[in-house]
């Protein structure tokens, strides 16, 4: 059993993310969960989130109880794992808060939407390299049944990275 352990450590599937990786990831979404939690309904609203997660957001505001909250915002962060979001977008330091909510904003419209928020994008921010953008969201909305979680979290990346180039405060 050791010998495949060792085995496995040094490249035996680099696709399949580790328990590690995958726990770093869900805590890091429980982080983005509470922290939006912890955020100004007005905030919160001005972010292009699904019904079903502002819903969860808005109920775990009135739950007090210790446990209840913490059992919520883990649900919260499994929301927003579903979303394919990079936890790192709203809770990268260096940039501003509201940077951070336009991050969110068009990740998930431009995931969801595709070309219809494309134009939209580039209306928005006309100095847009446009074909990489593309690339970036066909990359990211590409989904294959046989797609492991790290590549999709690795795409979703991907298009974090070419959208935060553009988008400023």
């Amino acid at each position: 059993m050791t010998r495949e352990r060792d085995t496995r450590r040094d490249g035996g599937c680099p696709d399949v993310p580790s328990k590690s990786q995958r726990k770093r990831e869900a805590h890091a979404l429980e982080d983005l969960g509470r922290k939006l939690v912890e955020s100004s309904e007005a905030r919160v609203n001005r972010m292009d989130l699904p019904d079903e997660v502002r819903n969860a957001i808005l109920e775990a505001r009135g739950i007090h109880a210790h446990g209840a909250r913490r059992r919520q915002i883990r649900y919260i962060g499994r929301l927003l794992r579903q979303l394919n979001l990079d936890p790192n977008i709203a809770l990268e330091g260096r940039t501003s808060t509201r940077v951070s909510e336009k991050l969110v904003y068009w990740h998930a419209r431009l995931n969801r939407e595709g070309n219809g928020a494309l134009s939209e994008f580039f209306v928005q921010y006309p100095g847009a390299d446009r074909q990489r953008v593309r690339q970036a969201v066909r990359a990211a909305r590409t989904v294959e049944p046989d797609t492991s979680s790290s590549e999709q979290a690795s795409k979703a990346r991907m298009l974090r990275h070419v959208l935060a180039q553009y988008i400023d405060d």
